[in-house]
């Protein structure tokens, strides 16, 4: 698993299996070995590397492994606004290091839904796509040399998972959902800036699914396909802001608009082969999974 360090990866390996013996990467997470010895995970192997240095990551790595889990990647939408060539770095080098080092045989990569840049309205795989944003190109390059790989043999199977957005327990203070929790839970504000007009598209899952959909898709048999992970039911982040406000008691809530947003989303997916091929439906409202977030920040700045 690389990227394991992250958020999506720490809340994945508090699920996997004990009897799966996993090496899980990371870089410059200080806390990551803590953090595998105070959650008893015996069966994962930690292993600090830098994926962007090839011969680094060819000695770590190079070995033949049943499973690849794809995570590592540049999750900072700041920084491939500054730095287009450093996020190229750290989401296709990554993968590209990491499938010339390893054989791997089952392989999952987690992609974005934000390849689908630039459409407007209903998305699904096998759209012609031509996004224009630096993350999402890169994004697009990573599935290119997914199935380039396929092709040479390095890998034997393949599931490309286009993740729409994630939130929940061990994500980055700038993401949304967390600034909202503090700001209607904690500190009780009647008042929230938003980045732009607020009616562009935001299409998240909470992490309990994301981690139940890789589970499954690890657990078939099916492959070589591109799959849309979304919850299928986008919401304005106006709309976000004010069900979170409502979650928390809170009306009335003010909401002031500024600047323009890195990003503005106007499609939503309209994928439904998570259910049709592995048989993954999300389960987690958004009030569920709001709540388990805020609990989990309480315990954590206790």
């Amino acid at each position: 698993m690389t990227g394991a360090s992250g958020f999506i990866g720490r809340n994945l390996l508090l699920r996997i299996p004990e009897e799966w013996d996993v090496v899980a990467t990371y870089n410059k997470s200080e806390d990551f070995v803590r953090f595998v010895a105070q959650n008893a995970l015996h069966n994962v192997h930690a292993v600090k590397v830098d994926l962007t240095n090839p011969s680094q990551t060819k000695k770590k790595l190079g070995k033949m492994f049943d499973y690849g889990i794809c995570l590592a990647a540049n999750t900072d939408w700041q920084l491939f606004l500054k730095s287009p060539a450093k996020d190229l770095q750290m989401t296709a080098q990554t993968l590209l290091n990491t499938l010339e080092a390893a054989k791997i045989e089952n392989l999952v990569f987690v992609s974005s839904g934000a390849v689908y840049n630039g459409l407007t309205g209903p998305v699904s795989p096998g759209m012609r796509l031509n996004p224009s944003s630096p993350h999402a190109i890169a994004k697009l390059a990573c599935e290119k040399y997914v199935a380039f790989f396929k092709k040479v043999e390095s890998i034997d199977r393949y599931v490309i998972l286009r993740l729409f957005g994630a939130y929940g327990p061990f994500e980055p203070p700038r993401k949304i959902f967390t600034k909202l929790v503090k700001a209607f839970y904690f500190e009780k504000q009647k008042e929230f800036a938003i980045v732009g007009d607020g009616n562009n598209l935001i299409d998240a899952l909470y992490v309990d699914d994301v981690v139940k959909a890789i589970l499954s898709v690890l657990r078939s048999d099916v492959g070589d396909v591109t799959v849309d992970l979304s919850s299928g039911k986008p919401r304005t982040i106006n709309a976000l802001v004010h069900n979170m406000a409502e979650i928390f008691g809170l009306k009335n809530v003010n909401l002031k608009h500024e600047g323009c947003p890195a990003g503005y989303i106007k499609f939503q997916s309209s994928d439904r082969s998570m259910e049709t091929l592995f048989g993954f439906k999300p389960s987690t409202t958004l009030e569920v999974g709001i709540w388990k977030l805020a609990k989990w920040l309480k315990k954590k700045y206790a």
